[in-house]
């Protein structure tokens, strides 16, 4: 049975880790995630997505 990867809250997500990320600069705060977390979790959602496209094999996430 198909299943739908990503969607509107996996966007969501996404767009509120970036937000929250670029406040925390904008307002001289510690940021509670680091760049190298964000890149983290794009390559997570790359790999799910390849992995998708591949009938569900598995697909490591992109080294940093």
């Amino acid at each position: 049975m198909p299943r739908q990867v990503g969607g509107p809250a996996g966007t969501t997500a996404l767009r509120r880790l970036f937000e929250e990320f670029r406040d925390d600069i904008r307002y001289g705060r510690t940021p509670l995630v680091t760049a190298a977390d964000i890149h983290a979790a794009v390559a997570v959602v790359e790999a799910a997505l390849s992995s998708a496209r591949e009938d569900g094999a598995p697909v490591a996430p992109a080294a940093a």
